[in-house]
Formats: C-alpha cells, structure tokens, sequence
C-alpha cells in the first residue's frame, strides 16, 4: 500500500528504495521509519544547502542565459545528429575528454561556404589520435573514418545555416567510466560551428 501511494505521489524512487528494504527481510515498521529519517533529511538540506537542486527545465534555464550566441551547431558521434540548441551542445560529464584531457583537436575555417584545407586538418587530427593511443570513432580503418568526419563537419555546416564560421572538432576516449584509462570507453567525435575567434 506504501508503495502504491508514493507511485501515485511520484515518489517513485522512494518506492523503489522501500521495495529494495522490504526485499532485504525489514519490517514495514523499520522502512517506515527509515523513509521518515531521509525525508526529514532530505528537508534539512533542501534549507541548508547552498546551492539549489535545479530540475531539468530549471538546469537548461539557467545555461541559456549564460550560453554563448555564436554557437550555431553541435555536432556528437554519440547521438549521431546535429542540434542547434546551445544547451544541448556539451559533452558528458564521463567523457575521458573531461575526466582525463585524454582527447585530440583541431579548427579549420568556413569561408565563402567552403572547409579551408579540411584534408589537411583531419588527416593531422587523426596523427595526434594515434600518438595520443585513441580509437576512432568510426571503426579501425583512418580512411573510413575521415570520410565520417568529413560527413559529420559538413552537415553541421548545413545545420548551422552559415556560410562564414569556425569550425572546431574533436576525438575523444569517449564516455564509460570515470577511472584513469579508456577500458570501456566508447571513442566520440564532436564537432562545434562558432563564429567569434579572435
């Protein structure tokens, strides 16, 4: 019956964790009063906290108004699409990009709508990929893999609906855990179009 009324209240994860107490042989009497003791916890921190647990239409609030207008697309392996919402255009917070710096870059220039030297850039990416041991993205083969590069940057040029921008990119480890090596780690490659290089 607890159950019931805390699926009904949306307190789903409370459900989950009462199902998990009686699973584990407590008593009702003993989970109710541990789900008491984490709620008047939990109200002791919502006051004394002083940063605010923001929910997802909160979180994405709050980056918009500190995003930066000249990013016009945002390219990501993981999703394999483009989108032109600046608080989509991010990497996960597992990705051994940020864990660990383990990842390569490089910029190149849209001019007049066209990728200046776009061959050059890719093929000095995927050299800094190899000394720097990460997989690729788009199986074993480098040719393979830049044509897959090339298709990414030219639909996020598309997307972006511009004919002058920048246009950086990166390969990373990838997302999958948050230790010291890549083991796991699924290799992703982003792309960025910008305007605003100095």
């Amino acid at each position: 019956i607890i159950i019931m009324r805390l699926i009904s209240l949306r307190e789903t994860s409370a459900a989950l964790w009462i199902a998990r107490f009686v699973v584990a042989g407590l008593t009702i009497d003993a989970v109710v009063t541990r789900i008491k003791t984490v709620m008047a916890l939990r109200r002791k921190w919502q006051r004394n906290t002083t940063f605010p647990f923001l929910k997802s239409v909160q979180w994405r609030r709050e980056l918009a108004k500190h995003s930066n207008r000249e990013l016009f697309a945002f390219f990501s392996s993981s999703t394999g699409g483009v989108t032109k919402d600046p608080t989509l255009m991010g990497m996960p917070i597992d990705d051994h990009a940020i864990v660990r710096g383990h990842a390569v870059f490089d910029t190149v220039t849209l001019c007049g709508g066209r990728l200046y030297r776009l061959e050059v850039h890719l093929q000095r990416l995927l050299k800094s990929a190899e000394a720097a041991r990460l997989r690729l993205p788009f199986g074993d083969e480098p040719e393979h893999n830049m044509h897959r590069m090339r298709e990414a940057i030219e639909s996020a040029c598309i997307v972006a609906d511009r004919v002058d921008a920048d246009v950086r990119f990166w390969l990373s480890a990838g997302t999958g855990n948050l230790g010291i090596t890549p083991a796991g780690c699924t290799p992703t490659f982003y792309v960025l179009v910008f305007g605003g290089l100095p």
